[in-house]
């Protein structure tokens, strides 16, 4: 029987070698199954990754687009403004002059006297209108505008005005108190200004003025003037440090006058620092 035993080991043998093969084929199949998957994985990342990139680059164009569409809409409101301010390029605010208690008055006899007195020749032809500007209840004194029939009267009297520094008692009031002349200012033109003025406030910049509507800016007094046309072009002073040995108390007392007879932001007087406001710019 042993004979019988020895033959049947190889069938016993062929038969689980079999089962195995089988076993390992269908390993074999499932692992190629799992290979596709993954393979199918990496392409689907692959396309996923290029995707994003392109969403990426996308991303950086649209900023691009957004960022020139703010410097146009800044361009566009910078020329709105300027056109807005320049419909005032020939009218003039003076500030303190007072109003007489039965309340009548003419003002424009009271403007060409003004004027003689500061020894300029004006004459009612050269005077578009004159009147008293609407303001606040708690306003002391109201300011009045003249609206001329040219610029270059106007300048001329800005100028005097910023040489002779004109007192209320050249119209026979007492005591006696400054009169202030300034340009008419847009609602952005001034809130600009005030904007600019912040930085003296701050010992960032040592001069900011106004002059026929135009703003500037200079730093120091080697420094060369520079038009501001919007609050991005204040940017760059903003994080500068004050100037060494920058001194408050001389603004302070100058803001103080302002407040007093209401005085619009681009008064002509001497600035803070004791420098004509409206000296030439470069």
């Amino acid at each position: 029987m042993p004979g019988r035993q020895f033959i049947a080991q190889p069938e016993q043998m062929a038969s689980k070698m079999e089962k195995q093969m089988e076993t390992l084929t269908k390993e074999m199949r499932n692992m190629g199954s799992d290979i596709k998957e993954v393979k199918e994985a990496l392409v689907g990342i692959r396309l996923l990754a290029e995707q994003m990139e392109q969403m990426k680059k996308n991303q950086e164009e649209m900023k691009k687009e957004i960022n020139q569409l703010k410097e146009s809409n800044c361009k566009l409101a910078a020329k709105q403004q300027d056109s807005d301010q320049y419909t005032r390029t020939e009218n003039m605010i003076i500030t303190g002059i007072p109003e007489p208690e039965n309340g009548k008055e003419d003002l424009m006899a009271t403007v060409i006297k003004l004027c003689e007195t500061m020894g300029a020749q004006l004459s009612k032809a050269e005077i578009s209108t004159v009147h008293r500007m609407a303001t606040k209840k708690d306003t002391p004194v109201k300011p009045i505008i003249i609206r001329f029939v040219n610029r270059w009267k106007k300048s001329e009297l800005m100028a005097l005005a910023r040489k002779e520094q004109p007192t209320t008692s050249l119209l026979g009031f007492e005591p006696s108190e400054d009169i202030f002349f300034s340009d008419q200012l847009s609602q952005e033109t001034k809130q600009l200004l005030g904007k600019t003025k912040e930085l003296c406030d701050q010992g960032k910049v040592k001069y900011a003025w106004c002059r026929d509507g135009k703003i500037f800016i200079r730093q120091t007094e080697n420094s060369d003037a520079e038009r501001i046309y919007s609050v991005n072009d204040l940017v760059k002073y903003q994080n500068l440090q004050p100037i060494p040995g920058f001194s408050r108390e001389l603004r302070s007392k100058t803001r103080k006058t302002k407040k007093k007879f209401n005085v619009d932001q681009n008064q002509t007087k001497l600035d803070s620092f004791g420098v004509n406001q409206n000296k030439g710019a470069k």
